[in-house]
C-alpha cells in the first residue's frame, strides 16, 4: 500500500510551502530563545539584596537585628525578617521597610517581637519599590 498523496486528486505539492514552514519555525525558535535568554538575564539578578550583619537576643520575647541593604540609589525596599528558634521554627517575623536613600550600603537595626526564645535572625527576601515619578 502506498502512502504517497494522489497527485490527480490533490494536485502537486507547492515547493515553497515546505521551505516557508521551515523558515517560519526557525524564526520563531530564534525569537523564543532570544526572549528566554533576555528574561533569564534580566530577572536572575535581584535589584535589592540584604544580609544580617548582627543580632542580639534582648529577652525571650524580643530580638534586635541589624541588616545591611544594597539597592539602587533612591529606591525604597521592603524585607521580611524572620527570627528562628533552636529547632529552626519561625518564632517572629517583621516586614521591614527601608526608605529611599542614596547611602550605600544602608545599615538599619530593627526589633522583632517573638513568641518564644529566638537564637537566629534571617532575611527571607526583599522587594523594591520604584520611586514615584513626578506627574
Amino acid at each position: 500500500m502506498s502512502t504517497a498523496r494522489p497527485v490527480e486528486r490533490y494536485g502537486a505539492p507547492r515547493p515553497w510551502v515546505r521551505r516557508a514552514t521551515i523558515v517560519g519555525v526557525v524564526v520563531l525558535a530564534v525569537i523564543g530563545a532570544a526572549w528566554l535568554l533576555w528574561a533569564a538575564a534580566h530577572h536572575s539578578r535581584p535589584d535589592v539584596t540584604a544580609r544580617v550583619t548582627s543580632f542580639d537576643v534582648v529577652d525571650e520575647r524580643r530580638v534586635t537585628a541589624t541588616i545591611e541593604l544594597d539597592r539602587p540609589p533612591g529606591v525604597a525596599a521592603t524585607c521580611l525578617l524572620q527570627a528562628q528558634a533552636p529547632d529552626h521554627g519561625i518564632v517572629g517575623e517583621l516586614q521591614a521597610t527601608m526608605p529611599a536613600s542614596s547611602e550605600q550600603p544602608l545599615s538599619v537595626t530593627y526589633q522583632i517581637p517573638t513568641e518564644r526564645l529566638a537564637t537566629a535572625v534571617v532575611v527571607d527576601g526583599c522587594t523594591s519599590a520604584e520611586p514615584a515619578r513626578p506627574r
